[in-house]
């Protein structure tokens, strides 16, 4: 059965085996499932880790943020994206390759109005800004997308 919106349940857990993975303490994070017409906004990463792999918008959560002000400080750079407001859906615990870790928390929220694609790739934090179909989402795709969906998620 997919896992639905607004049942928390991590999207990817390390075994428990008493080992430590040998990398510094997460960083947590915060990722935008901005819906619209039954699609979700993702673009191509620019920075590593992981360049060119597509990913929700989103970004770390700044020393003494809440994780809900990290959410509308990225939604500031959408300013011609309308929406509900957000809210907590889930969590993903990331490992990746590079010995770096993170936390990412997921963020749901229903748009009621978007601009053109032209006008989406004025955040340049990401390129090719696309809004995609979940079953449908290009590859390849960022590690905590990638856990997101592997979880079993399905957005509302």
């Amino acid at each position: 059965m997919p896992h639905r919106a607004g049942r928390c349940r991590p999207a990817f857990l390390l075994p428990v085996n008493g080992q430590s993975p040998g990398c510094p303490a997460p960083r947590t994070g915060i990722a935008l499932l901005l819906l619209w017409r039954g699609r979700v906004l993702v673009g191509r990463r620019i920075k590593p880790p992981q360049a060119g792999h597509w990913q929700l918008p989103g970004g770390w959560v700044h020393c003494g943020e809440t994780p809900e002000q990290a959410v509308f400080r990225q939604l500031a750079g959408f300013p011609a994206i309308q929406c509900e407001a957000p809210r907590f859906v889930t969590y993903s615990n990331n490992l990746f390759e590079q010995g770096l870790h993170s936390v990412t928390l997921y963020f749901e929220a229903v748009c009621n109005r978007v601009p053109g694609d032209r006008d989406l790739q004025d955040n340049r934090r990401c390129r090719d800004w696309m809004w995609a179909a979940w079953s449908g989402l290009p590859e390849p795709l960022f590690l905590p997308l990638a856990n997101l969906r592997s979880s079993g998620y399905v957005p509302d």
